[in-house]
């Protein structure tokens, strides 16, 4: 795929995303990135904020590999916090009695 045509199909997916956002929950459609899905309000404005700058630095280096990475990363990211228990784990929810001091195994 040419340069233009990730740029056209990535701009139009965050067309579709910026008007997600704005739309009540019933109506949101994600398109292609449904993992957005998974994000809460702030990290899908962080997202869309992200993409729009990582678009103009493509548009202006050619270097899609950047926004290729970009949306990787944020679609990883986003299935992960999807889990509940990495989700509970990043927001602190564990106990230091869980944990267990582990010996180096015998050889």
């Amino acid at each position: 795929m040419d340069l233009t045509q990730i740029l056209m199909d990535v701009s139009s997916n965050l067309y579709k995303a910026e008007r997600s956002q704005r739309a009540p929950a019933p109506e949101r459609d994600w398109g292609d990135w449904p993992w957005l899905g998974l994000l809460d309000v702030a990290d899908r404005a962080q997202f869309i904020d992200e993409t729009q700058q990582a678009i103009v630095t493509v548009a202006k280096t050619g270097a899609s590999a950047t926004l290729e990475q970009h949306l990787w990363e944020w679609r990883a990211s986003a299935e992960f916090i999807a889990d509940p228990t990495a989700r509970n784990l990043l927001d602190g929810g564990f106990d230091d009695a869980e944990f267990v001091e582990v010996g180096r195994p015998d050889e």
